[in-house]
């Protein structure tokens, strides 16, 4: 049994493959339903206006964006960056190099 502290509440839970606690699965299920609608209608949208629009916290959205559940203008931009090197990523919390640095993603060289 794995436990982990619950990303929106902070609370340990027995982890189940979500990044949240089950108390929270609904809330998070909700919220991304309410940006999901958003944009599918406005989706060339910011964050900080999905998040005005909708009603949903920054970072929660932020949270979905690393998770890669959507992308949204600011990340097609590069908004988001690598917590390793700074580097602007798309999605994720780590650019390409430095996931291959950490053994997270296999080389695509050819020998």
């Amino acid at each position: 049994m794995s436990l982990k502290n619950c990303k929106r509440c902070g609370r340990l839970y027995s982890f189940h493959g979500h990044s949240v606690c089950k108390h929270c699965l609904e809330k998070d299920n909700a919220d991304f339903a309410r940006i999901q609608d958003y944009l599918l209608t406005h989706p060339y949208v910011s964050a900080l206006e999905l998040s005005r629009e909708t009603g949903v916290d920054p970072a929660v959205i932020t949270r979905f964006q690393r998770e890669g559940r959507f992308i949204n203008r600011e990340q097609q931009e590069g908004t988001l960056v690598c917590a390793t090197c700074g580097a602007l990523v798309p999605a994720g919390q780590l650019c390409q190099d430095c996931a291959k640095k950490r053994g997270l993603l296999k080389s695509t060289a050819k020998a």
